[in-house]
């Protein structure tokens, strides 16, 4: 799908001033089948569908179509509040707090429904001293993880370990932070505990991030943990919808984003919320944010990374080619150190000789303009903009 059509299902999604709503009767047939197909892909079918219902004119095979789409995204968070419910009782009967992450607080206190904020798995934060009795307590009722190496040795660099698998429930995913330890930011993690809002969901008690922290999650786990890629325009709708509930102090967001170093992440984010999914965000909160420069490669490849279809089946990932690209000699090292080189040509073997020897040269070509991307949002998001001087 072009970045054109993800332009018109954000028409139909949302309120922009500088752009006009659409009409129905001048949409084609074709348009229609790709406003459909784009809704399913960013996962906003339900969305997509109440927005229909509420033109007159919209063809039946098209409302239909919408239906059916929003059905089957319902269905996927049928279990949801029963897995979540349970996990959390669970955790709580054995004296572990836990703030509920990403989806799993938006979909519950945020979103209208569930089904309007889809995910694949409840992202949970525990203090990094309750790591491994959570992950015992999960194991407790049900759940299982492959992860290999000791819980201790996972947390040294990353800020989670292996999904916890159950048949016929949501997967579990651990966290002890929000970023891994080789992301250059400073996230006062005990502040953001202090911070955090006791709540109620689903009859359990759990704990969420504050509003000013949830916003720079979103923006930080979009741009410097993704690179703006894998989650679609998801991360517009989502500072949306936190700003269509929440009241936020815009100055405690400026001065927290420069603490944690995520301040171009932030100013990144948030300038797209705004241009393409119109959201109420101050032109002063951007100004202060806003880097000396900002060149127009750097939004433009950002735009492109959440315009691109979520759900595009590539063979090979650019996230590890991007950081092959960055860091070919620690890649190396890290597959040596953990004995997966062989594992990793096997993986990635068969791609790079189809595309440079079979000449499958279009998929080698979308891969490689990604991946290009990827390396540029990286290099310029892991710089701080205190003290710029470019």
């Amino acid at each position: 799908m072009s970045d054109s059509s993800t332009e018109r299902l954000l028409d139909w999604l949302v309120v922009r001033p500088a752009r006009s709503q659409p009409d129905a009767d001048g949409v084609t047939a074709a348009q229609w089948d790709e406003l459909l197909a784009e809704a399913v892909a960013h996962t906003v079918a339900p969305q997509l569908f109440q927005r229909l219902s509420l033109e007159s004119n919209v063809p039946p095979q098209v409302m239909q179509g919408a239906f059916v789409a929003m059905v089957r995204q319902k269905q996927h968070v049928a279990t949801f509040a029963a897995d979540l419910a349970a996990a959390l009782r669970a955790l709580h009967a054995n004296a572990i707090d836990v703030i509920l992450l990403k989806g799993a607080h938006l979909a519950t206190l945020i979103y209208p429904e569930a089904s309007h904020r889809p995910m694949a798995d409840f992202d949970l934060l525990v203090r990094r001293d309750d790591m491994e009795r959570a992950a015992d307590v999960l194991n407790g009722i049900g759940y299982v993880t492959n992860q290999v190496e000791p819980i201790a040795e996972a947390c040294v660099e990353s800020r989670h370990i292996a999904p916890f698998q159950k048949s016929g429930s949501f997967p579990i995913e651990l966290h002890w932070a929000l970023t891994d330890t080789s992301v250059p930011v400073r996230i006062d993690l005990d502040g953001l505990w202090k911070r955090s809002l006791e709540v109620t969901v689903f009859g359990e008690r759990a704990r969420v991030l504050s509003a000013e922290d949830v916003v720079l999650y979103i923006c930080g786990h979009a741009g410097i943990v993704h690179n703006f890629g894998d989650r679609g325009i998801r991360p517009l709708l989502d500072i949306n919808a936190i700003l269509e509930r929440c009241a936020l102090d815009w100055d405690t967001v400026v001065s927290r984003a420069r603490e944690w170093r995520a301040d171009r992440s932030v100013y990144l984010t948030l300038e797209l919320a705004k241009r393409h999914g119109g959201a109420a965000i101050p032109d002063e909160v951007l100004a202060a944010l806003k880097p000396s420069r900002v060149s127009q490669s750097v939004i433009e490849a950002a735009r492109h990374q959440l315009f691109e279809s979520p759900g595009m089946h590539l063979p090979v990932h650019p996230d590890p080619l991007a950081l092959v690209v960055r860091k070919p000699r620690a890649v190396l090292d890290y597959l040596k150190r953990r004995g997966r080189v062989k594992k990793a040509v096997s993986r990635y073997g068969g791609f790079a000789w189809s595309s440079l020897f079979r000449r499958n040269r279009d998929m080698l070509t979308v891969v490689m303009r990604r991946t290009a991307r990827h390396v540029l949002l990286n290099s310029w998001l892991t710089k701080s903009s205190v003290g710029d001087a470019e």
